[in-house]
């Protein structure tokens, strides 16, 4: 008798946990606890959604806590209104909907991702009960005109309002410390923005392209903005960075009309110099005055112009210092630089770094490993281009419609890789180029660049003298160099040889050879030819006439990088670049590249330099696939 009792409760049990859900005058809810329940599923033919605050079913009454996940969907109401007991909508509760009037009550805390999407509410007022509203939560309310935020909400997720077209003041209230990405922009008629001291962070293109607001005050608590928030706002004239201000993304302040910047006094990150945003020690350029400003000379202290630092700005005269290393992407996009010389210690050129530029001849130094997406693309006037052997590989887009460009060189024997596969003639890198024009390589290379299709787009033709590399080398690259290794190299090629260049530039690097040269002698960097003209060495020299040594740390991997055409032969032909690599483990080098596809999964991943990567890095990363293949692979 005792067992039938047991088995029965436990039948009784297990019938009431079944029981999660029940409908209501056509709503569906589910239990969620003792007495509360979640809408799951209502009426989206009705013209008017009224929430109710609880229902009664089987003689119990329970209170309506959440509206669940895609509840409403596509509703047709034209007029929402959320009971005080409804303390969470959760994602894409309303969404597809196009509600004219949501009346909320004080209670709600939380606003899902997409909870109701584009609202056709000229009008909306969000409780003070509510902490955060997630991304896309009113995302493209392009009839939205008044929006109230009270005291109270801490988060503003991305994209939550992105594109209130009609959208004409805002303020944000104190308590909120983190405004998503885009989650205000594109307000086209935004004219009066209002930044509460409370705010802490500002996302990615927040109010970028509110193109009427003229001016914004930035709260002293503010410490980190991402990029392109206020890109394009075309009317911002000024702005002052505050105190706390500690991490600047990219493109910030790209497009605007901003003329003056100001930094707080008391900040210790930033600083303006001539006019422009610096960090406090000049080592990155961060902003240019957008108007008012036609010169620029960057710092001598500068390694790196920040993406966007003078995307439309109106700088016709631009002088860059040696040392810098990196020019971000759309670094200087649009600016009417007519004559741009580009530092020999220049490493990087970021995607669309001199798109839209008016500059008519082009040099890229010896030392460029990578060019992005389009960096000097739609340069109208670009009619010449030299590229080096250093430069391995370029992305799409590189000339796009550079239509007066009728001369290429480009000085190396094997042509650069072209990285992304591409589905339209127009992303190729060489699209809409000056029709007839010529390409011009080194004596013996042609063969290579009609293997990768560029006389598809250039008649090649071979200079009359080529380049040559060495046969060996005293240390051998990947030789092993310890504390007060002697900066003395023996280079020998298989045919004699005069010196043409007795002071080169020769860089040692860590790491990558995109980073810094390392060491300049107290002279220079030397050459010396044998006797029996087949060798060179070379060698930093120090005031006494010394070869100086460096310390090596053999933790890390090393590049010395010697110039081309600082030897000829009889024939004019030229040394190419020599890059010789110490102390790289043999497990991570790199000695061949395919480009075929692959159906393999990624098992290793390196840089240009052949370093092993623990994860993808922005730029060219060189991958191989557990087929077998290794292919270099663009990582944005």
């Amino acid at each position: 008798m005792k067992v039938s009792l047991l088995f029965g409760l436990l039948l009784a049990s297990a019938s009431v946990q079944a029981q999660t859900t029940f409908t209501v005058d056509g709503t569906q809810y589910k239990v969620t606890g003792s007495n509360t329940v979640e809408l799951v599923k209502g009426d989206t033919k009705a013209t008017e959604v009224v929430i109710p605050a609880s229902v009664t079913y089987n003689g119990k009454e329970y209170a309506v806590k959440s509206i669940g996940e895609e509840s409403y969907l596509w509703t047709s109401a034209n007029s929402i209104t959320i009971p005080a007991s409804v303390d969470t909508i959760k994602a894409k509760a309303f969404y597809y909907g196009k509600p004219t009037t949501i009346h909320f009550s004080e209670g709600l805390k939380y606003i899902g991702k997409s909870a109701f999407g584009g609202v056709g509410c000229t009008e909306l007022e969000i409780p003070a009960s509510v902490t955060k509203i997630e991304g896309y939560a009113f995302f493209s309310s392009s009839s939205l005109k008044k929006l109230t935020l009270h005291e109270g909400l801490k988060v503003i997720g991305p994209s939550a309002f992105y594109h209130p077209k009609a959208l004409e003041s805002l303020t944000i209230p104190a308590t909120v410390d983190t405004i998503g990405s885009s989650a205000f922009a594109m307000s086209d008629k935004l004219t009066s923005l209002k930044l509460n001291e409370g705010l802490k962070y500002i996302g990615n293109f927040a109010f970028g392209q509110s193109a009427l607001l003229a001016s914004v005050s930035l709260p002293s608590t503010l410490t980190a903005m991402g990029d392109e928030v206020f890109l394009k706002c075309a009317k911002l004239t000024e702005v002052t960075l505050p105190a706390k201000l500690t991490k600047m993304g990219t493109s910030v302040f790209a497009k605007t009309a901003i003329a003056t910047f100001k930094v707080d006094a008391a900040n210790e990150t930033f600083k303006v110099k001539d006019g422009c945003v610096y960090s406090s020690d000049e080592s990155v350029l961060y902003a240019v005055p957008m108007t008012g400003k036609s010169s620029l000379v960057v710092s001598s202290k500068c390694l790196g112009v920040n993406g966007g630092a003078a995307w439309g700005s109106k700088i016709e005269s631009l002088r860059l210092p040696s040392g810098l290393l990196a020019i971000d992407d759309y670094a200087f996009e649009e600016a009417p630089i007519v004559q741009l010389d580009i530092p020999s210690s220049v490493t990087y050129v970021g995607e669309q770094a001199f798109a839209l530029t008016k500059v008519k001849r082009l040099v890229v130094p010896g030392n460029v490993a990578f060019l992005g997406d389009g960096a000097f693309a739609k340069c109208d006037s670009l009619a010449e281009v030299t590229l080096p052997s250093s430069v391995t590989a370029m992305e799409n887009h590189l000339f796009f419609r550079d239509a007066k460009l009728q001369k290429m060189t480009v000085l190396s024997n094997t042509a650069p890789d072209i990285l992304e596969g591409y589905y339209e003639d127009y992303d190729v890198a060489f699209y809409g180029i000056g029709s007839g024009a010529k390409l011009y390589v080194p004596k013996g290379a042609s063969q290579s660049y009609k293997d990768k299709s560029w006389s598809d787009y250039f008649t090649i033709e071979e200079l009359p003298t080529g380049l040559f590399s060495p046969v060996s080398t005293d240390p051998a690259t990947g030789a092993k160099l310890g504390k007060y290794a002697p900066l003395s190299f023996k280079i020998t090629f298989d045919r004699a040889v005069s010196v043409t260049n007795d002071a080169p530039d020769v860089s040692v690097r860590k790491t990558s050879l995109l980073y810094s040269n390392l060491f300049t002698p107290d002279d220079s960097w030397k050459v010396n030819l044998s006797s029996d003209k087949k060798s060179i060495t070379v060698w930093a020299s120090d005031y006494d006439g010394y070869t100086e040594s460096f310390n090596f740390d053999t933790s890390d991997i090393y590049y010395l990088t010697v110039p081309a055409s600082i030897v000829k032969d009889a024939d004019g032909n030229v040394n190419d670049r020599i890059v010789l690599t110490f102390n790289q483990p043999t497990t991570t080098a790199v000695e061949s590249v395919a480009t075929a596809t692959t159906k393999g999964e990624p098992v290793e991943r390196f840089n240009l330099s052949g370093q092993k990567l623990s994860a993808p890095q922005h730029g060219v990363n060189i991958v191989r696939y557990s087929d077998g293949t290794t292919r270099k692979v663009i990582v944005k």
